[in-house]
């Protein structure tokens, strides 16, 4: 398992990485602290990069934090953090190549965000289970005071059809059924007392979907950010969605919320003095 910091300011290595850009971004498990498409937060899902990225086509001068397997392409998540922001890091946990979690000094209470890639519909209920067990262990070292976003691709749909019986949970923006993964998300973020934060608002369908069929036959929402029930008022409803227009090269979309809350530098303390 790695788990590490990578900070490229070398251009020599820019060409090389621009000329796979697309593939690695349709690959990536990513979460990203940077001011593009005017948001502080989108996300993409599948492998943990491990180089500069360019976004849009734009550089980016950013840091990258990453959870995944050594030479393995396939699973991995991570954070990309635009250096604007990443005096706010208080720390990062590197946990598994399904999950990863990060601190941020905030006002009026601190972030922290755990990004997750479940297993998909190849793996059997008990790589799932392992996968929530993992996750709860997680989140229950979140310290209690703290903003607490999960988010991920979850490879579960979670429909309309579950508003009534998960009224707080989700809201009826969504897909139209509920699978049984979508069920498990729902149980988890109930236990939680978590709600799906991109399915509260009303948008068009595209930008409710976020995930693509290659055939393009088949449009679904498995990605989902989730933020604690008492933050709801926090959340810009019209600002949280998926943008279906970002070329990034992958069969996902990013997805994006916003939160009102202020990020905030973090104090570094110097040595102590003594005579």
């Amino acid at each position: 398992m790695d788990g590490n910091v990578l900070d490229d300011d070398n251009d020599n290595e820019r060409s090389d990485f621009s000329d796979n850009c697309s593939q690695h971004a349709a690959q990536s498990g990513i979460v990203s602290l940077v001011p593009d498409n005017n948001c502080d937060s989108n996300k993409q899902q599948e492998l943990a990069l491990k180089k500069q990225i360019d976004l849009c086509g734009l550089w980016i001068m950013i840091l990258l934090y990453y959870s995944g397997l050594p030479d393995v392409h396939e699973q991995g998540v991570g954070f990309l953090v635009h250096r604007n922001y990443n005096n706010c890091v208080v720390n990062c946990y590197p946990i598994s190549s399904r999950l990863i979690s990060i601190r941020l000094k905030a006002s009026p209470f601190n972030i922290t965000i755990i990004q997750a890639y479940a297993p998909t519909s190849t793996y059997d209920d008990e790589a799932v289970e392992e996968f929530y067990d993992q996750l709860h262990e997680v989140v229950n070292k979140v310290p209690k005071k703290d903003i607490l976003v999960v988010q991920g691709d979850w490879n579960a749909k979670v429909g309309s059809d579950s508003y009534q019986t998960w009224k707080g949970t989700c809201g009826k923006y969504s897909n139209l059924s509920t699978n049984e993964r979508g069920q498990r998300l729902l149980e988890f973020a109930k236990y939680n007392n978590l709600l799906l934060a991109n399915t509260l608002g009303c948008h068009k369908k595209s930008r409710i979907t976020t995930w693509h069929s290659p055939n393009g036959e088949h449009h679904n929402q498995i990605d989902y950010i989730m933020v604690q029930q008492r933050f709801k008022t926090s959340i810009h409803t019209a600002k949280t969605r998926s943008f279906p227009g970002a070329d990034i090269g992958s069969d996902h979309d990013l997805v994006m919320t916003t939160l009102k809350v202020h990020l905030k530098k973090v104090t570094k303390q110097g040595p102590t003095r003594t005579s």
